[in-house]
């Protein structure tokens, strides 16, 4: 299938509706918080990211 468009709608839709709520979550809940943060980066293939 279109994998690479389904990953850029899947990024992009993280990016616009999910940062703000992880963030704010992670004042919450830190240690939910990486553990969503360390999948996120598994799935993207990404080590780091900014916040």
């Amino acid at each position: 299938m279109a994998r690479g468009n389904l990953g850029k709608y899947l990024v992009n839709d993280f990016l616009n509706t999910g940062v703000g709520k992880m963030i704010s979550d992670s004042l919450k809940r830190p240690s939910e918080y990486a553990l969503q943060y360390k999948e996120f980066g598994r799935m993207t293939g990404n080590k780091r990211k900014r916040l």
